[in-house]
């Protein structure tokens, strides 16, 4: 599915890039984000229950999720910055909240 696949490769451009779980910016990006990294982890939950991933697709996703979770899982002991752990679905993408839901609900994550 094109949307799934263009949701994995825009969250990893937003994981693989300098400024994901800073708090400063510390690096010069000459290419913007895609997601920020509450954006980067509501798809990636989302997408793992999206029916229309194939496995190859899943498995991307779970590879993402775990390097979003080393980059980024600080920011849940960060009582001020704790809001960029909370998966917030980019705009465009508000039609996968069911699918965001079963990944939280399920406590997949």
């Amino acid at each position: 599915m094109p949307q799934i696949s263009g949701a994995l490769f825009s969250a990893r451009a937003a994981i693989d890039h300098p400024q994901c779980g800073q708090t400063l910016q510390k690096a010069v990006a000459t290419v913007a984000r895609p997601f920020g990294d509450s954006q980067a982890l509501a798809i990636l939950l989302a997408v793992s229950h999206h029916p229309g991933i194939d496995a190859e697709q899943k498995a991307e996703a779970a590879e993402l999720l775990a390097i979003w979770e080393e980059k980024c899982g600080h920011w849940r002991l960060d009582h001020q910055n704790s809001h960029n752990a909370v998966p917030e679905l980019p705009p465009g993408y508000q039609g996968w909240q069911p699918y965001l839901s079963v990944a939280l609900n399920s406590g997949s994550w």
